[in-house]
Formats: structure tokens, sequence, C-alpha cells
């Protein structure tokens, strides 16, 4: 007697066990996909909610696929997030070999966040990074009372491709 072998994945060929129907489809990719976007828009709501708060956790990953998350001060720039770093940091040397980052912002209770994936320009002189450092200036007392120039510190500009948030 020779058995079958079933092939998993396929609808109904295990029932109970391993199948997975359209319906599972439509319901995983509402949720996870709900703000795919190549120019994401955040909703008003999340714009205030990070304009609220002052600390990120900040994801990257080296060049060897190690990933690497640290909690970082941010300020917005419209819907993209900036953040200041050291040079000779783990998040700078990754973001230089892989400028994909991911980063979010949440209350623990009540439980509620905004997660960003996105990309990340690092600025180190220019008009635009002088705009960006007068933001940080504003935002934090401790950049103000500790000030740097252009070239003493990168500024890093996340622009968001996928955001999902709940809670809020």
């Amino acid at each position: 007697m020779v058995k079958k072998s079933r092939k998993a994945g396929v609808p109904g060929s295990n029932p109970g066990r391993g199948s997975f129907h359209s319906h599972h489809v439509a319901a995983l990719n509402a949720f996870t996909c709900a703000r795919r976007s190549p120019l994401a828009v955040m909703k008003k709501k999340e714009i205030a909610f990070l304009d609220g708060r002052e600390l990120a956790r900040l994801a990257t990953v080296s060049k060897d696929l190690m990933p690497h998350v640290i909690p970082v001060m941010y300020a917005m720039n419209g819907e993209k997030v900036i953040v200041a770093v050291d040079y000779g940091t783990k998040k700078l040397e990754n973001m230089k070999a892989n400028p994909k980052v991911a980063l979010v912002v949440d209350d623990y209770e009540p439980n509620r966040a905004v997660f960003i994936q996105g990309t990340c320009e690092i600025l180190e002189r220019g008009p635009e990074y002088l705009r960006l450092l007068n933001i940080l200036f504003k935002r934090f007392e401790t950049y103000r009372n500790n000030p740097w120039t252009e070239g003493e510190s990168p500024i890093l500009s996340i622009t968001p491709l996928k955001v999902v948030s709940w809670g809020l």
C-alpha cells in the first residue's frame, strides 16, 4: 500500500491542520498591508501622537543582517522623523550599509503606538542639515544647552514607506 503525501498549504489538503484559506489571506492582507504606500501619508492622529512624545526605538540592520535596536530622541519634520546621531555608532554604521530602518513610538498604558518602516537619509552639512538642526534645537533643551554645528553630528531624516498604528 502506497501512501499519498499531502501538499502543505493547499486548501483542503489537510483540513483543520495547515490549511490556509483565501479568507485568511484577505484578513491578513487587510491588517498588514492597510497602510502600505510608496509615499505614506500619516493620519493626523498619528502625527499628533508622534509630536507628543520624544523617545522612539530605532531598528537598523548590519551588512551581515544582525538587527540592532536602540532608543533615540526624535522630532518630526512633517511626516519625516529626524534623529541626531553620533559618529562611530553602530546605528550610523548600519545605516551607511543599509538605509532601511524601522522605528516604534509607543505607550504601555493605554496600549497605543505608531510603527514606521522607511528609508533613512544621512545629512552632515548644507542648508537642509541646518534647517533640521534648528528643528532639533527648538524641540530639545538638552540640544540647545549643548549645541553643535555642521560636521559634528549627523542628522537622520527618515522617510516613512509603511505606517501602522494602533490604539489611537
